[in-house]
C-alpha cells in the first residue's frame, strides 16, 4: 500500500551547502570500504531513488521489484513517478516492469559504480527480468553520482 509522505525541501542555506556536500560525497567515496553496515538493500534503494532523474524514467511510471537474497526483507520494490519515487516493502499495486535478483552486496556495488549492470550480469551476481529497453535503462538509473571516483589504493589513516 502506498500511503502519502511528507515532501522534504531544502531552504536556500541548504542549497547553499551543495558543494559542501559534495565534497564530502567525493571524499566518502574515494575512502568507503564496503562493510557489512553499508550494505542495506533498503537504504542503498533509497539513495538510487534519490539520484534518478525525472528524464531518465522511461515512461511515466517504471516499477522494479528487487529480490534481495540475504536480506531478511527478501522484497522491494523500487517506484520511479517523477517527481514521485519511493521504496516499498509491499507489493505497491502496480505491474513490474523488471525483476532484479542479487544480494545486498552487489546491489550496493553497481549503485556505487563499482561494477556494470552489464558486467553484474555476466558475472552471474545480478539478474534482470523484463523489456530490454527497460533493462538498458536501469544500466544507469540511479547510480551514484560520486560512481565515478576512483577508490582509493591504500586505507584510509
Amino acid at each position: 500500500e502506498r500511503l502519502p509522505g511528507r515532501r522534504y525541501g531544502l531552504t536556500e542555506a541548504g542549497r547553499e551547502l551543495e558543494g559542501v556536500v559534495d565534497a564530502l560525497g567525493v571524499w566518502g567515496s574515494r575512502w568507503l570500504e564496503l562493510a557489512p553496515e553499508h550494505l542495506d538493500a533498503g537504504v542503498v534503494l533509497w539513495a538510487m531513488c534519490r539520484h534518478v532523474e525525472p528524464d531518465d524514467v522511461p515512461g511515466p511510471r517504471l516499477v522494479i521489484r528487487f529480490d534481495i537474497a540475504d536480506d531478511r526483507r527478501r522484497h522491494f520494490w523500487v517506484v520511479l513517478e517523477p517527481p514521485e519515487s519511493e521504496v516499498c516493502v509491499k507489493p505497491p499495486g502496480f505491474d513490474e516492469d523488471l525483476v532484479v535478483q542479487t544480494s545486498s552486496e552487489w546491489l550496493a556495488k553497481w549503485h556505487m559504480g563499482r561494477i556494470s549492470l552489464g558486467a553484474a550480469m555476466h558475472d552471474g551476481v545480478m539478474s534482470v527480468r523484463g523489456p530490454s529497453e527497460l533493462v538498458h535503462a536501469l544500466s544507469t538509473l540511479g547510480i551514484s553520482k560520486f560512481a565515478s571516483v576512483e577508490p582509493a589504493s591504500s586505507p584510509a589513516g
